[in-house]
């Protein structure tokens, strides 16, 4: 990049708010497209795949990027749900591609950190010029990354991870998409759980972020104010929250008060090692009933926490992918990294595809030509007509059919399941399952989908086995 395009490029981000981009800018003193894709391998972003680092930055590649975490609090759940991206683009290459041109990723490690992301975010903004990116995982951080950094550039974003409800409001000029559901389908199926089993008193302890606050919101939203609402929320409906920075305090001030308030169940919205901190807490004053999120879903709990209190312990989380399209996918998966796919990888996958078609109905663009508006529109062209499956089989039919006319659609069928966007939210309907801890084979075991996308609930069948404790309880 020229200097004087740099000093402008550095005003114009410190006038956006980020100074942390600006920086980066200036790191280079010519245009990076110049240089090789090794380049661009900074400011968080560590991974390339789809061409060679030490290859020439080319016109005739398409350039993406993935915001996922490799550190932090999630860092366990970002390199799998990388490697979904990386498989899908190894996949469409191998199949020739987007009419000759190759496509390649720049995977960015957000941390589980809002800054961090954003640092990410606007290199490849600003330094790489990519279009669009996977992510966040985070809600949070897919939130700040967009509104701070993303929206301000053009850049689109595709979560396969983020779940708050937060997220469909949010004022986005069609530039925030995401292939996981919306906690408001998980808050449903948990308020409709909650009924069932006629609870007399419900206590909600979640993190204070957006997956947190957004998941609590969508619990009170079905138990408290739906017109169908039989519950007592003004007498036995309790909540509090904890802060990243004053989880301790804030969790052991949230046990006084629910030693008082002596609920029937509690149910935990957070993250793995916070969730683990607080059951603990509450173990210790023989809280054992709980209901947990997809955020705690993790055999890393065994052994973690009393016995006594898994045995009993049911979750929920957005449904395990199921057919055809995600058996291929799994199948593909596990041949190529040598692990069977995890949380949101099928997620993922789906999201990388969907930006390969976007940019075959974009038109004839070349890379330097293609923004993130034009694949937002173009987005729209995905959700009906013939199915397509996921995957490379009909890769350059489609795409082929996409290009070859100005109104044509398909109906891409995901291995994450129907990827049936509604074009005012960027969102697509999805089922939520319940889940158990079996402790005798040290695992996370489902007990099938509860809710459907079409809005019906079914029970659970669950026999809490409690060895320990001497009980069995239904």
């Amino acid at each position: 990049m020229a200097r004087a395009a740099v000093v402008a490029c550095a005003a114009l981000i410190v006038a956006l708010g980020c100074v942390a981009g600006c920086t980066l800018v200036l790191d280079f003193d010519e245009d990076p497209a110049t240089g090789t894709y090794a380049d661009l391998l900074r400011a968080g972003c560590t991974r390339l795949y789809g061409v060679a680092a030490d290859e020439k930055i080319s016109d005739e590649v398409f350039l993406l990027g993935t915001l996922l975490p490799a550190s932090g609090e999630l860092g366990a759940y970002g390199p799998p749900i990388d490697k979904a991206v990386e498989l899908a683009v190894e996949e469409i290459n191998q199949a020739g591609g987007l009419f000759g041109r190759q496509l390649a990723v720049i995977s960015c490690d957000t941390g589980t950190d809002p800054e961090a992301a954003k640092t990410a975010a606007a290199h490849l903004a600003d330094v790489a010029r990519v279009p669009a990116v996977v992510g966040a995982a985070a809600s949070s951080i897919t939130i700040e990354v967009f509104t701070k950094i993303a929206k301000a550039r053009g850049m689109l974003m595709v979560s396969p991870a983020s779940t708050s409800p937060a997220l469909t409001d949010l004022p986005d000029d069609g530039l925030l998409w995401r292939t996981a559901p919306s906690d408001a389908i998980q808050g449903e199926a948990i308020a409709r759980y909650l009924a069932a089993s006629e609870f007399r008193s419900i206590a909600v302890i979640h993190r204070d972020d957006a997956y947190g606050s957004g998941l609590r919101d969508a619990v009170h939203a079905r138990v408290c104010l739906d017109d169908a609402a039989t519950f007592d929320c003004e007498n036995a409906f309790f909540s509090r929250s904890y802060g990243k920075d004053t989880e301790e305090t804030d969790q052991t001030e949230a046990i006084i008060e629910l030693k008082a308030f002596k609920p029937d169940v509690i149910v935990l919205i957070g993250f793995l090692e916070d969730g683990i901190a607080f059951m603990n807490f509450a173990a210790q004053e023989g809280f054992t009933r709980f209901i947990l999120t997809d955020g705690t879903k993790s055999g890393d709990l065994i052994g973690a926490v009393p016995d006594e209190l898994l045995c009993k312990a049911i979750g929920t989380n957005p449904a395990s992918p199921s057919g055809t399209s995600y058996q291929a996918f799994a199948l593909r998966y596990e041949s190529r990294w040598k692990e069977p796919p995890g949380a949101f990888n099928a997620n993922a996958y789906d999201a990388l595809y969907l930006l390969g078609y976007a940019i075959a109905a974009a038109g004839d663009l070349k890379p330097s030509e293609l923004t993130g508006a034009a694949l937002a529109t173009a987005m729209g062209r995905l959700s009906e007509g013939a199915e397509v499956n996921v995957g490379n089989s009909k890769w350059n039919a489609s795409i082929q059919a996409l290009r070859n006319g100005e109104n044509a659609t398909i109906d891409l069928v995901g291995a994450s399941g129907a990827l049936t966007f509604d074009s005012a939210t960027g969102e697509a309907p999805a089922e939520i399952e319940a889940w158990f801890l079996d402790l005798k084979a040290a695992e996370v075991a489902s007990l099938g989908e509860i809710f459907s996308a079409e809005g019906s609930y079914t029970d659970p069948v669950f026999n809490a086995v409690c060895e320990a404790a001497g009980e069995d309880d239904e």
